[in-house]
């Protein structure tokens, strides 16, 4: 094994998360660019992952070596690896910066043996752990605190986290890296799906201007799809609202069924990356009716508000009040609050002119994946000539 000289710098990159690309998700997409700028920076890139098979996996994409560990998975937020602990000690060597990509689970309750911990560990916090009853209160009693003392550095992506995270009281290792998007990808496109999507909402040959109502996402516990079909509930019948989504969809359109708007509710749910700009394009509005802090930051506001589209975020104490200014580039609402949402939603779709989408972009703007990276880069080289 390697051991560092004084002044030696870091020359590898370790980085720990329980998912990665293909599969799809924002932190799956943040692990990813964070892996690709260790091997811009020079540095050996290495990412250990849990398969969503029992199966072991090694690949080398885009010059990162991706370690699929054999997994045992309880749904897609929980996988058990095998010999996760024995795996990580073999390869956080003593050249390695170890990046953690929290929460995982299982690294936070299998730390790697302390005696090999001569490299800087950093914890990118990109949620609280919440609304997962008892098992989730032990993990959060037990586990957390012990894991982030072990933390060189501790990065969150916004003030809003690290001022209300009980876990991340009276630390001094904080830094804050907001998360960005790719603002050249995600633009207005004057050629977009508004038409075709006002069609199949039975609006585009009406007297009544139609409103569309665009939702981009996972259908998780916490990301409110519930409040949102009751919220369409509430509003006139012109305004339809359209569903990206990959997950299924039998129980949400089980409950527009029982609202009877399921005339109003058109779902997508074959669109690729390269697409999403169309669809953001199309709408009047975006929404994002999360309920709890399980939503640390939401991407897909930030998309949307890239292509010029006033969003509608909730008040949870993270990320989703930080980039979303009220008043200015959308609305931002109690969490679980149907009527406010309904209100919300109607209040931009008819008063568009206050919603510049001139001025919703330029905050985008503040959230480019390239300030992202400039900032991480910063980040890195810091620890790799200062540990």
């Amino acid at each position: 094994m390697k051991i560092l000289n004084e002044g030696e710098p870091v020359t590898r990159m370790l980085s720990v998360n329980k998912m990665y690309p293909p599969e799809v998700g924002g932190i799956e997409f943040v692990a990813r660019d964070l892996a690709k700028l260790g091997v811009a920076l020079g540095m050996v890139s290495e990412v250990i992952t849990f398969h969503h098979e029992f199966t072991a996996k090694l690949e080398m994409l885009e010059g990162v070596r991706v370690n699929r560990l054999r997994a045992v998975s309880l749904g897609r937020s929980i996988r058990i690896p095998v010999n996760y602990r024995r795996i990580i000690n073999e390869r956080a060597s003593e050249d390695s910066v170890v990046l953690f990509h929290f929460p995982s689970l299982i690294p936070e309750i299998f730390l790697p043996s302390k005696k090999k911990k001569t490299g800087p560990w950093v914890c990118l916090y990109h949620a609280d752990v919440v609304g997962r009853g008892l098992l989730g209160s032990l993990y959060n009693r037990f586990f957390v605190k012990r894991f982030l003392d072990r933390m060189d550095a501790i990065v969150v992506t916004s003030p809003n986290m690290k001022s209300t995270s009980s876990h991340l009281d009276n630390r001094n290792n904080i830094e804050m890296i907001p998360l960005g998007i790719d603002t050249g990808h995600f633009y207005y496109r004057e050629e977009n799906r508004r038409s075709g999507l006002m069609e199949k909402l039975g609006l585009l040959n009406t007297d009544v201007a139609g409103k569309v109502v665009l939702f981009v996402g996972r259908l998780a516990r916490y990301k409110g799809a519930g409040i949102l079909m009751e919220a369409l509930a509430l509003l006139p019948e012109a305004y339809g609202l359209v569903m990206v989504t990959k997950d299924p969809v039998d129980k949400i359109m089980a409950l527009a069924r029982t609202l009877e708007i399921q005339d109003r509710v058109v779902v997508i749910g074959d669109s690729q990356y390269e697409d999403l700009p169309r669809y953001y394009s199309s709408a009047d509005v975006f929404v994002m009716p999360s309920t709890d802090r399980g939503e640390a930051f939401g991407l897909v506001a930030l998309e949307a508000m890239a292509c010029g589209v006033p969003v509608v975020t909730t008040e949870l104490g993270t990320g989703t009040s930080y980039h979303n200014l009220d008043g200015i580039t959308g609305r931002i609402i109690s969490s679980g609050s149907v009527s406010q949402l309904a209100e919300s939603i109607e209040e931009i779709c008819q008063n568009p002119g206050v919603y510049d989408p001139m001025v919703i972009r330029k905050r985008a703007l503040e959230f480019s994946k390239e300030l992202f990276l400039k900032r991480w880069r910063v980040q890195l080289e810091g620890l790799m000539k200062g540990f």
